[in-house]
């Protein structure tokens, strides 16, 4: 007899390994010695609020490029990796919201911070399935912008099965962490009202 779940076990069961598999990151990024509480010391000796500038590659594009490039723009970015099954979801969601948005929409960056896993590389994100349904910027992330975002917003921005999402402001200034997944009307909300695109 082949056992059954529930839909809510297997969400709890979901989130239970994704959860691990941030610890596994975040191992793997201690095993640099980079801990909490030595994250400070680490990290390069310029401004706290230098991780805009720090360059990424967006994979469909092969550029090279850096939040601070779209400043005067609400930027949106959702950390994914291409496992999360929840970063799917949110995806599908901000695709509705950003439709109706139409030319007030925010930039929206999708950025794989899964460095610990072998297959989250430039060419597998790019070739990524579910991703081409989407026509927003999907990009990586390198070491240094990963400490630098585990700097400014803490681990969870690694765990991408809670859908982290943060925001950065025309004026450059960054919200707090938002996680978990949100409807369509809710990311309009978030991004109509609380963020004034």
């Amino acid at each position: 007899m082949k056992p059954s779940f529930s839909k809510n076990q297997l969400v709890v069961a979901g989130v239970v390994v994704m959860s691990l598999v941030a610890l596994m990151i975040a191992v793997v990024m201690n095993s640099t010695n980079l801990t909490e509480a030595t994250l400070a010391s680490t990290a390069p000796t310029v401004a706290a609020t230098d991780w805009r500038s720090i360059p990424f590659v967006n994979v469909r594009t092969k550029e090279t490029m850096t939040l601070a490039d779209f400043s005067g723009k609400t930027v949106v970015v959702q950390a994914v990796s291409i496992w999360c099954a929840n970063c799917q979801v949110q995806h599908k969601e901000s695709a509705k919201a950003l439709t109706q948005l139409g030319e007030a929409a925010p930039v929206y960056i999708s950025l794989d911070l899964d460095i610990a896993h072998p297959d989250d590389d430039a060419q597998s994100v790019a070739n990524h399935e579910d991703y081409k349904q989407f026509p927003w910027i999907f990009a990586i992330t390198n070491k240094t912008l990963t400490r630098a975002l585990i700097t400014e917003f803490g681990y969870n921005v690694l765990n991408a099965p809670i859908t982290p999402i943060f925001v950065i402001n025309p004026d450059g200034t960054a919200s707090d962490l938002y996680t978990g997944n949100r409807s369509a009307d809710e990311m309009l909300t978030m991004m109509q009202a609380e963020f004034k695109t």
